[in-house]
C-alpha cells in the first residue's frame, strides 16, 4: 500500500492542538513507564536481597499464598 504512494507525497501534520493531545498522551504514557520500571527495580532487589537471606540462612523459609 505505501509502497503504491510516490516518493515526493506528503501527508500534512495533523492540526496543533491534536499534536498537544498526542504528545500529552506519550508523555503520561514514558512516566508511566518509568514507574513501572522503577517500582520493578525495587522490587527485583528486594527478592534478590530476600534470596540472598534464605541461602544464608538468616531468613526462615515461610510459605506465601
Amino acid at each position: 500500500m505505501l509502497a503504491d504512494l510516490p516518493t515526493s507525497a506528503r501527508i500534512p501534520p495533523p492540526p496543533l492542538d491534536v499534536q498537544r493531545k498526542l504528545v500529552e498522551r506519550v508523555t503520561v504514557a514514558r512516566a508511566e513507564i518509568a514507574r513501572e520500571r522503577a517500582a520493578a527495580a525495587a522490587l527485583r532487589q528486594t527478592i534478590a536481597a530476600e534470596v540472598e537471606a534464605l541461602i544464608l540462612g538468616t531468613q526462615p523459609l515461610t510459605s506465601r499464598g
